[in-house]
């Protein structure tokens, strides 16, 4: 995604706009590529635990690794979400390119520096709330077999 964004930003002649959009772009590129590396890290920390998630005599095998994937998921949008947000915002608010054409969305100010991470904790406390109700769901069932 980052590679993408670069792209993108090259043949829209987005470098062509004076050095304060330049460096503000190359700063919100930074905090885009690190909330990417933070996500690729979740997923790849995950796929270990999911092997762990049933035993042999489960029967119901399928429902725990669906709540992992939906517990991963919600961990990395809500990380993304955080990381991304909270940069973008803070580079647009110190440099002020939100008068950008195309960029509309930059115009948030502070209060996007606040709620960005909040809107991404609160991401993934939901995503994991549904998680673990189904993981609770599927416990018992497994266990009213035995």
């Amino acid at each position: 995604m980052p590679l993408f964004v670069l792209y993108q930003a090259i043949q829209n002649k987005m470098f062509s706009g004076g050095f304060k959009f330049v460096i503000a772009f190359i700063l919100m590129w930074l905090f885009l590529a690190a909330a990417s590396w933070v996500g690729f890290q979740i997923w790849w920390n995950r796929k270990d635990k999911v092997l762990m998630t049933t035993a042999d005599s489960d029967e119901f095998v399928s429902t725990p690794v669906f709540t992992h994937f939906i517990q991963s998921f919600g961990e990395w949008l809500g990380s993304f979400f955080a990381i991304a947000g909270f940069g973008v915002a803070l580079v647009s608010t110190i440099f002020g390119v939100g008068g950008l054409p195309g960029l509309d969305m930059l115009n948030g100010g502070l209060i996007y520096i606040v709620l960005a991470p909040l809107q991404g904790f609160l991401i993934i406390i939901v995503f994991r709330f549904v998680a673990e109700q189904a993981r609770a769901l599927v416990q018992i069932a497994n266990n009213t077999k035995k």
